[in-house]
């Protein structure tokens, strides 16, 4: 294992959205690492020439998300990430980080719904048959499901007659395929595409 002395893992870079676990995960990646564990934030060399106002407010998802589809698509290019929230990042024909929209995840609308209207149940969240709902369930089904594809259809529409052109769309997260599935727009479903973006960011900060 050379140069890590008896460690298992040569190098490491940390994406953490949650400032306040940051500093644990880190300590957990040094005592596995052979080297200092890269952290995606600011003073990261990421490659991405940037149109956002501040670049330090972006999170490390979603830099890794970027880096990663404007090495593997055709741009212009638009990353959907499903999570907690529903991100999506804009990467010009030129490679540059055009900026992106934040919404609420699928799973926290449903249970925003839940929470907040005292008679609506928490739903498991699954494709509805059709777009009409005839009970309770049903009928937040389509809200909630059919909802998010019909915004996101809107979304990536508004995006392109910004642009000017169409984009290539890229979808990863939990629910990428079953929206990809959904949505009018062709789209590629990448399951790594942010653990492909953390690699890149890792290599390349490596080399100096």
């Amino acid at each position: 294992m050379g140069e890590g002395e008896g460690r298992a893992v040569g190098a490491s870079i940390l994406s953490c959205v949650v400032p306040t676990h940051a500093q644990a995960w880190q300590g957990a990646l040094a005592r596995l690492s052979a080297t200092r564990p890269l952290v995606v934030g600011p003073g990261l060399r990421t490659g991405l020439k940037m149109r956002y106002r501040d670049p330090a407010e972006i999170g490390p998802d979603r830099i890794a998300d970027a880096v990663a589809t404007r090495e593997r698509y055709e741009l212009p290019a638009v990353a959907i990430d499903f999570g907690t929230t529903v991100n999506m990042e804009v990467i010009g024909r030129d490679g540059t980080f055009l900026g992106g929209l934040i919404a609420p995840g699928i799973a926290l609308g449903a249970r925003s719904l839940s929470e907040w209207a005292a008679r609506l149940p928490l739903i498991r969240l699954e494709v509805p048959r059709e777009v009409i709902g005839r009970s309770t369930r049903e009928a937040m089904l389509s809200g909630v499901v059919l909802g998010e594809a019909a915004r996101l259809d809107g979304l990536i529409d508004l995006i392109c007659k910004e642009l000017g052109e169409r984009a290539t769309v890229v979808m990863t997260g939990e629910r990428a395929a079953q929206m990809a599935a959904l949505v009018s727009h062709e789209a590629t479903v990448d399951a790594t595409l942010t653990l492909r973006g953390l690699h890149q960011l890792c290599l390349q900060n490596r080399r100096g």
